[in-house]
């Protein structure tokens, strides 16, 4: 605020903010906050200046690296400017620490909801990472179960959320498509495109033998926008959702011809007996019932939505182990 008083240009901003976002780079998102920008809006913004100027410099994914990476030539004059626009008009108030509570007031509500949607589409993402990394199921990028937000990879240009086993041979590719609003028409068609597009590109590539393509379909958004539901379902080779993300595991264990252990809960198995039956290959059945939660987290047992799955073998020393038990309390009896 001091430097504002004083009119600073804003090349002296630019280099102020620098040197501030160098020692706590974690402080972008409270800058991003005050110029009303979202984590999106900053990159997808830099990659237009880059593209109409010719400009060589390469985007960060992570916007924590603005400040120093070769970017920041294009992004500080960005933030400078739109920092200005919003803190130059309080500076010659009386009572500026209030204007700037003010500011936060107002800005701190619509940051948070831009930080719960992109948290709530990611969570698929680390969901099905851990859930493939339970199951020693090779995937690219390793890193989504701990780091949920860290970047996509690419294949052919195109953008996938995980890949398994990994981007030299993949087997199974996979969008999340997890709408946390009302999409639209402009998000119907982008999501619809998006799958439309991923599909053409692996049958292009992989002609003789494609991989398979999944959607991560769920949120509220397709609830009230059932148009761009049909589009993305019209278009993957399958799909899952959080209460069915154990499809995953299967279509996985299909793909590398491994066998995943399900153990599912009262009638369901009936409810996806045409799932069941397309990829039964790769796959043991029990009875949720048959078995106490603890004894399936011992045997490496996770949940995955409405059903629990673990490696091929599971349920094998499950039973070995309740027929061993059986044989114990019999003797115990005297049988």
């Amino acid at each position: 605020m001091e430097c504002l008083k004083q009119g600073a240009v804003d090349q002296f901003l630019v280099q102020i903010l620098q040197r501030l976002l160098k020692q706590n780079p974690e402080g972008i998102f409270l800058v991003l906050q005050i110029c009303g920008l979202t984590r999106n809006k900053i990159i997808s913004d830099l990659k237009a200046i880059v593209k109409t100027t010719g400009s060589r410099h390469t985007v960060p994914a992570n916007q924590t690296h603005l400040a120093t990476r070769g970017i920041w030539e294009l992004a500080g004059p960005y933030l400078a400017t739109r920092l200005k626009a919003t803190l130059e008009p309080l500076v010659s108030l009386e009572y500026a620490e209030p204007a700037l509570q003010a500011v936060n007031q107002a800005t701190w509500p619509g940051y948070i909801r831009q930080e719960r949607a992109k948290r709530q589409g990611h969570e698929a993402e680390r969901r099905i990472a851990e859930l493939l990394l339970s199951l020693s199921i090779p995937f690219e990028p390793i890193d989504k179960a701990d780091r949920p937000l860290s970047g996509d990879v690419q294949i052919a240009g195109i953008s996938f959320d995980l890949v398994v086993p990994d981007t030299s041979n993949p087997r199974l590719c996979i969008k999340s498509t997890v709408q946390t609003a009302n999409i639209g028409q402009f998000g119907e068609s982008k999501t619809h495109l998006e799958i439309e597009q991923a599909k053409k590109v692996l049958q292009s590539k992989y002609s003789l033998n494609p991989p398979m393509l999944v959607a991560f379909i769920d949120g509220v958004g397709f609830h009230s926008n059932t148009a761009g539901l049909h589009g993305v379902l019209g278009s993957a080779d399958e799909f899952a959702q959080f209460r069915t993300i154990w499809k995953v595991a299967v279509l996985a264990g299909y793909a590398l011809d491994t066998i995943i252990d399900i153990a599912f809960p009262g009638n369901h198995q009936s409810q996806h007996s045409s799932f069941l039956t397309e990829y039964n290959e790769a796959i043991n059945i029990t009875s949720l019932e048959s078995w106490n939660r603890g004894q399936l987290i011992s045997y490496g047992f996770i949940q995955a939505g409405e059903a629990m799955v673990g490696q091929e073998g599971s349920i094998e020393m499950l039973e070995h182990e309740e027929v061993r038990c059986e044989e114990v309390r019999c003797l115990e009896r005297g049988c």
